[in-house]
């Protein structure tokens, strides 16, 4: 048992580090933002920088929020076993696994269609844009191919 409990300490202490660094790439950014690098690439147009500015500023709070979040609820569960056993077997329910499952590759087939779609609408007005999508397009086909090489040579299917 106690074994177990160390597993699932191991697991929440490592969703912490990503935790960790998500907040520390927000700081990053928040300082990058403070010192006026963001701001440069659009000064030709101040009403851009000005939208970029709040849009990133934005998203960074958010992935601030989200970070915060996390540490506060897995430090809080490192506190009691039953909290961790109860935040664990959230995270490994097995029918939860498979929804997750079948709604990622269903969502990423119809971001792709989408993304496909926007970049045809958005041709004839901007060539920057329908490169910027179609090379989004690549990445994210070429991503999911390289997982599921990857996943097919090395899971099992059974934990550690």
């Amino acid at each position: 048992m106690e074994k177990k409990m160390e597993k699932m300490r191991n697991e929440i202490v490592g969703q912490n580090k990503f935790y960790g660094a998500i907040a520390a790439l927000g700081i990053a950014m928040i300082g990058m933002m403070s010192s006026g690098m963001i701001d440069n690439a659009y000064s030709l147009n101040e009403h851009s920088g000005d939208f970029m500015h709040g849009f990133v500023l934005g998203i960074v709070l958010v992935m601030e929020f989200y970070a915060v979040f996390g540490i506060g609820k897995n430090l809080k569960a490192l506190k009691d076993e039953k909290k961790l056993a109860r935040l664990y077997n959230e995270l490994h329910d097995e029918r939860s696994e498979q929804i997750e499952a079948i709604s990622s590759k269903t969502g990423m087939q119809i971001a792709m269609i989408l993304t496909l779609a926007a970049a045809i609408i958005v041709s004839p007005y901007s060539f920057e844009a329908f490169l910027a999508m179609l090379v989004a397009i690549v990445i994210a086909g070429i991503t999911r191919k390289c997982c599921k090489m990857y996943y097919f040579r090395n899971y099992t299917g059974k934990e550690e």
